[in-house]
């Protein structure tokens, strides 16, 4: 049986939810974890230096040995505060997976913005990783 959210609730998705995470949210189903074919320390690596530059994203704490990164994110237009959380984990064949969650502090929902954060955090680091 298909799990996908109805059209109606699509519609209304950004009405509805303010918490997306990569690979378990139904109603953000193109949202998964980044695999790299890279070692795991140098993509933690890319994940902050994107996290650095980024104007409106500021570290609240990091964790290299567990590569984790938590992040306070500002919107743009109104400057509401959501926080990210970014993993790196190896996978068993030596590669890099990336996964993120983005939730707001406040509202019932985020007008998409959550997702919007993921997207591009995930185009910053494959962006980051061509150079």
């Amino acid at each position: 049986m298909d799990k996908s959210p109805s059209l109606f609730k699509r519609v209304l998705r950004p009405l509805l939810i303010n918490e997306v995470e990569t690979g378990k949210s139904v109603w953000y189903p193109e949202l998964q974890p980044r695999v790299y074919d890279r070692d795991p320390e140098e993509v933690f690596d890319a994940v902050c230096a994107v996290v650095d530059r980024h104007p409106r994203w500021a570290p609240e704490s990091d964790n290299p040995e567990q590569m984790r990164l938590d992040v306070e994110v500002r919107t743009k237009v109104v400057g509401f505060v959501d926080d990210m959380v970014i993993w790196v984990q190896p996978t068993d064949d030596g590669r890099a997976e990336v996964t993120a969650r983005s939730a707001s502090r406040i509202g019932q929902g985020d007008l998409g913005q959550n997702a919007r954060t993921i997207r591009e955090l995930l185009e910053g680091v494959d962006e980051y990783l061509k150079a």
